[in-house]
């Protein structure tokens, strides 16, 4: 990912972190899961999906990702997910 100096707005409602945006990704954050939506250029093709809190920070417990895509659709929308992942996860030294 570049980066590239945007305008952010970051929501915050009491205590806690309600939405982040920039041109071009939203995270919102709920009480036990986020949403995480990249939107790229042509705004048609997007990326949306859910990760929800792991249980146990020091155990094999896993995150749980949805996304919804229809089934002609299903590996790709999969793919764009485990790509985008991978490199938020780089960029910050951590390997999936």
């Amino acid at each position: 990912m570049e980066n590239l100096p945007q305008e952010a707005s970051i929501t915050i409602s009491g205590h806690a972190v309600e939405r982040i945006e920039t041109s071009d990704l939203s995270i919102r954050f709920f009480s036990k899961r986020a949403s995480v939506q990249k939107t790229t250029s042509p705004h048609r093709n997007w990326l949306s999906f859910e990760v929800e809190k792991k249980l146990y920070l020091n155990s094999n417990h896993s995150s749980k990702i949805t996304f919804h895509a229809s089934e002609k659709d299903e590996a790709k929308q999969k793919k764009q997910v485990e790509d985008f992942i991978d490199e938020i996860m780089s960029e910050a030294g951590m390997t999936p």
